[in-house]
C-alpha cells in the first residue's frame, strides 16, 4: 500500500457520505466515452466514516445497471456493471480507514479488462467488447461520491479521493503495475483529471 498519496494543489476531495459529491456533466462526458475502445480509470482513495451500504466511489448510471462504476461492499471492490465478473478484495488498511489505496481499471485492444488494487492484478475479464456510450444511461452525469444524488436511495460513499484520471488508452496491461508516486499527469488521450484542488484539474 502507498505510505502516502501523491497530491497537488489543495490535496484531496472529501466526501461525507451523506450529501457531498462531484459531478462531470453529461454534456461533456458523452464526448469522451470510449465506446468499444481502450480506457483506463484510476484513482487514490481512503475510507471515511459512514456512507450507504452499497457506496459508489464513482458511477455513470445508477446502482448495478451503471455504464461504468465502482462500489466497495463488505471489503470487496466491485466494478459495475460487471459485478461478480470483475472484483477484488480491498486491503486491510483500506477497510480500517488507515491507508490510501490505488485502484485502476483498464481495457486494452485485446478486449481484456483488468482490475488492479494497490498495483496487484485483482481480476480479469476476457472478451469485454461492451460498448461504453451514453445509450445505456442516456443523460446521466458522471458522479463521484454517489451514483445518483436524485435517486430515492442514493448510494453514498464516505472518504477521500484524489488523482482521479479517466484516459482513453490502456495505461496498464501487465500482471502488476507500479503505483504512481507523483501526481498523475495528462496524456494526449486524458479526458478527466482531478488532483484534489489543483489548477491543473482537467476536463475535456
Amino acid at each position: 500500500a502507498p505510505p502516502t498519496v501523491p497530491t497537488e494543489g489543495s490535496g484531496t476531495i472529501t466526501f461525507n457520505g451523506t450529501n457531498q459529491y462531484v459531478t462531470a456533466f453529461n454534456a461533456d462526458v458523452v464526448n469522451w466515452l470510449p465506446g468499444t475502445g481502450d480506457f483506463t480509470i484510476e484513482w487514490f482513495m481512503k475510507k471515511g466514516v459512514g456512507g450507504s451500504s452499497f457506496p459508489r466511489v464513482f458511477s455513470l448510471g445508477y446502482n448495478t445497471s451503471a455504464t461504468i462504476g465502482c462500489s466497495i461492499e463488505g471489503g470487496t471492490c466491485y466494478i459495475w456493471p460487471y459485478g461478480n465478473q470483475l472484483n477484488g478484495s480491498m486491503p486491510a488498511g483500506y477497510n480500517s480507514g488507515a491507508d490510501w489505496t490505488h485502484i485502476a481499471i483498464c481495457r486494452d485492444s485485446t478486449d481484456t479488462t483488468r482490475l488492479y488494487i494497490d498495483g496487484d492484478l485483482a481480476d480479469t475479464k476476457l472478451n469485454d467488447n461492451r460498448n461504453i456510450t451514453d445509450s445505456v444511461n442516456a443523460g446521466f452525469d458522471l458522479n463521484m461520491g454517489v451514483d445518483d444524488p436524485e435517486a430515492g436511495s442514493p448510494n453514498w460513499w464516505s472518504g477521500k479521493l484524489t488523482n482521479f484520471r479517466w484516459d482513453n488508452s490502456a495505461i496498464y496491461t501487465g500482471s502488476t503495475l507500479n503505483v504512481p508516486l507523483e501526481p498523475l499527469t495528462e496524456t494526449a488521450t486524458t479526458k478527466l483529471l482531478l488532483l484534489g484542488g489543483s489548477i491543473s484539474n482537467l476536463s475535456l
